[in-house]
């Protein structure tokens, strides 16, 4: 771990500075969110590679998350063995998403593959009958929907707690 910032806008101008091969970006922050520094850091820094944590696992901030840059999404409870192995995913430019929002995800697109698109600057999703974009977005998108983590066991911690153990554990040898 090379920062650590307290809000998304401070998360941008952090990594600007110090160039990280991976950034694990906390979805709900104050001053600009998650989602929307996430948008920030994949246009200014197009080789940074975002990891996305929530302790929430909605459909809207996976997705938001997801459409805004992020290779990965991870719920904050996800072991310390599940988060060192999403950071490598990562980092090895592939798609990282915990099995249980995966599975979400993929059912919910088999089921309504046009209803979600795009939505407000945070990322959100919104009900439309427009189809959704085509291209190398959508191609991003398919892809990254294919990472699978595997079944190790979760903790149970209050949010953002969970999260700073986890990043400690990872940085120890």
């Amino acid at each position: 771990m090379v920062g650590e910032a307290e809000d998304g806008e401070r998360a941008v101008a952090l990594a600007h500075r110090l160039r990280p091969d991976v950034v694990v970006m906390d979805i709900r922050m104050p001053v600009l969110d998650g989602v929307r520094a996430t948008e920030e850091l994949a246009r200014v820094l197009p080789r940074c590679r975002v990891l996305a944590l929530s302790t929430f696992d909605m459909d809207e901030y996976v997705v938001g998350a997801l459409r805004a840059g992020a290779y990965g999404f991870l719920p904050k409870d996800s072991s310390p063995e599940e988060l060192i192995a999403a950071v490598r995913t990562v980092h090895a430019g592939e798609a990282a998403v915990a099995p249980r929002l995966l599975t979400r995800l993929i059912s919910t697109y088999v089921r309504a593959p046009h209803a979600l698109t795009a939505g407000s600057a945070r990322g959100g999703p919104r009900r439309t009958d427009a189809p959704r974009g085509r291209g190398v977005a959508a191609d991003r998108d398919r892809a990254r929907q294919r990472a699978d983590l595997g079944g190790a066991r979760h903790q149970r911690l209050d949010g953002q707690e969970l999260h700073h153990q986890h990043l400690r554990q990872a940085r120890r040898p």
